[in-house]
């Protein structure tokens, strides 16, 4: 998902998308306890592509990917990618 044309001499010099964020309870099942969890969605505006996201971590991961910094994240995987 981006906004451009595949480049093969870096990242792209611009993205857009329109992010939303929502909080769920996950709840503890051993404390019964109510946990916040958030998650997301990005839309590209430009094709209407969206993707979901469990954790906040996992959208971090993929605009971590779509910028190339995904270097500065070492051993941080993509989790919960709807």
């Amino acid at each position: 998902m981006t906004n451009s044309p595949s480049d093969s001499r870096g990242p792209p010099e611009y993205l857009s998308f329109l992010l939303r964020l929502w909080r769920v309870n996950g709840g503890d099942k051993q404390t019964g306890v109510g946990v916040a969890i958030w998650r997301a969605s990005i839309e590209n505006p430009l094709t209407g592509e969206r993707r979901g996201f469990a954790s906040l971590d996992a959208l971090f991961v993929f605009l971590r990917q779509q910028t190339g910094a995904l270097s500065d994240v070492k051993g941080v995987e993509d989790e919960g990618c709807a």
